[in-house]
């Protein structure tokens, strides 16, 4: 598993079976610029699934854990904003089962 220490904004590609660690601040925003994202945080209750288009905001510091989330193939692309701006935000309760997540307001 590669881990990041991602720069202020910093745009990622990921491939399913390729997860990557992730030291990130309160408030680092992870945005799905294509694909679907399943990704993890360090005390959070649950794991969260993003299509294309979703934003997470990170609520704590922590270790996060990140990957392309399509079956058993393709990749996704994402952003990752250690310095979240008017960001739409969007975590918890979202679980890895979860097919339809809401789509974000912009």
């Amino acid at each position: 598993m590669d881990t990041l220490e991602p720069a202020a904004m910093e745009k990622v590609e990921l491939l399913c079976n390729a997860p990557r660690r992730l030291e990130v601040q309160a408030g680092t925003t992870i945005r799905v610029e294509h694909g679907r994202i399943w990704l993890t945080l360090t005390d959070l209750a649950q794991d969260v699934v993003l299509p294309a288009g979703q934003t997470f905001c990170a609520p704590h510091a922590g270790r996060m854990v990140v990957e392309a989330w399509d079956g058993r193939r393709g990749a996704a692309g994402i952003v990752i904003d250690e310095q979240p701006s008017q960001t739409q935000r969007v975590h918890g309760p979202h679980t890895a089962h979860e097919v339809e997540i809401a789509e974000s307001k912009g």
